[in-house]
């Protein structure tokens, strides 16, 4: 488990591992409508990853020019969508920065609020660009109260559906690909309000299943030792030799409860 805020630094090596071997991906935390909200007056996960990286915003409109489907899910089943090689242009510190005159950070709908001094201020240009690979995935939106097994199942079946796409991808663009590392953290638990220990659990699964690792990432170090615990408890389970069905059923007495949106 990493802290972006601890680490900043590191996020100039976005997607840039020191293995050799090693294709490294950044998962999206996308609407079902792919990178719908890029040129927004919001700055929540998808739109700070496509204000990075400009190329994203640009693809979704060649998409609907072209009457292509931009989109991450259809008829309620998951479609991935991969794009590599893609320039990450700049780095932009959403935390709270008062020396930048962002006591608050430009995180969600305060970026709306935000001068564009106060943008420039904590925004870093990258020259030369860095290069990512983006995997986008939607999130999982409209629950309340206890999480069904039929929820969890979809959840597992979209993260493990992105995660073996990745390393399809990855295999391609690299020959001898020994490991594809997928970058990501507390997926669908800001606006839609899902639960973060279940999502971090459903996420180690699918990467287990996917035969991907998984490196978590989190804006304080609360979040950190939540994903790290959520990990554990998920690594415990699986020394049982569980199968999946059986891990859901675990996971249904637990009794998980949807949250409530953070208004971004």
């Amino acid at each position: 488990m990493k802290s972006k805020r601890d680490n900043y630094l590191e996020k100039l090596r976005y997607a840039a591992p020191k293995e050799p071997n090693v294709v490294a991906w950044h998962v999206n935390f996308s609407d079902e409508l792919l990178f719908v909200a890029y040129g927004s007056s919001l700055l929540a996960q998808d739109e700070l990853q496509a204000a990075e990286h400009p190329a994203l915003g640009s693809l979704r409109e060649y998409l609907i020019s072209k009457d292509m489907a931009a989109v991450t899910e259809e008829d309620g089943n998951p479609t991935p969508v991969t794009i590599t090689g893609v320039q990450r242009r700049c780095v932009i510190d959403t935390q709270p920065n008062p020396g930048a005159g962002c006591p608050n950070g430009l995180y969600g709908n305060a970026f709306a609020q935000a001068t564009e001094e106060q943008v420039r201020a904590v925004t870093k240009s990258l020259s030369p660009p860095t290069i990512s690979n983006i995997l986008a995935i939607a999130a999982p939106s409209g629950g309340y109260g206890t999480y069904s097994r039929q929820q969890m199942l979809n959840i597992l079946i979209t993260a493990y559906t992105g995660f073996l796409a990745a390393k399809a991808e990855s295999s391609r663009i690299m020959q001898g690909a020994s490991k594809t590392v997928i970058n990501t953290g507390f997926w669908g638990c800001g606006a839609f309000g899902g639960n973060r220990r279940l999502m971090t659990i459903l996420q180690c699964l699918a990467g287990e299943l996917a035969g991907v690792e998984i490196l978590f990432w989190s804006t304080n170090e609360t979040g950190v030792k939540l994903a790290t615990d959520a990990r554990h408890w998920y690594e415990q389970i699986r020394e049982d030799n569980l199968t999946v069905q059986c891990v859901l059923d675990r996971l249904v007495e637990e009794k998980f409860q949807w949250g409530v949106s953070d208004g971004n």
